[in-house]
């Protein structure tokens, strides 16, 4: 059980601040629940998580010897993927909902990568790609720059710097 003060990821929130465990009612049951607020969420907004909940996956931030650990082990990547888009899209999806950081993290530098190619030639990254790419640094920019103590932009380059040659 997490305890107050405690700073955990919430899978579609990102990194959370527990601000209180207390009970509610919400519908019929009184439920004892994680009050939560979103650490890069400039709304002030606050989640309810059930304590006991089976649904939402909470887990301990990574630590900063952990993200460089996975930053080792993603290769240096070459832009190289499906060129059909759905499947490109399916693939780097369903990356996504792995959880699998290093192949998050490998997804990124691949888009990216990509991206700065594209751009070197007056073009843009597909919309899907985009898209995809704003999902997989949100997952795992709040996290590491919480970790590793830096700024939310300073992440990919962080990232890109620290892939294993």
């Amino acid at each position: 059980m997490f305890q107050i003060r405690d700073t955990v990821m919430h899978p579609t929130a990102g990194v959370c601040k527990i601000t209180d465990i207390r009970k509610e009612k919400f519908g019929d049951a009184l439920r004892l629940y994680y009050v939560m607020q979103p650490v890069y969420d400039g709304a002030n907004s606050r989640l309810f998580v059930p304590v006991d909940s089976d649904k939402v996956a909470l887990r301990r931030l990574l630590s900063a010897s952990q993200i460089d650990a996975i930053l080792a082990r993603v290769p240096a990547v070459e832009p190289q993927w499906p060129a059909d888009e759905r499947e490109r899209r399916d693939l780097f999806s369903s990356l996504l909902r792995t959880g699998d950081h290093a192949a998050i993290v490998r997804m990124i530098a691949q888009l990216f990568t990509y991206k700065e190619e594209l751009q070197k030639q007056g073009k843009k990254l597909h919309q899907s790609d985009e898209r995809l790419l704003r999902e997989a640094q949100t997952l795992i920019h709040q996290e590491f720059s919480f970790a590793l103590g830096l700024e939310e932009a300073d992440t990919i380059r962080y990232i890109m710097e620290h892939i294993a040659a």
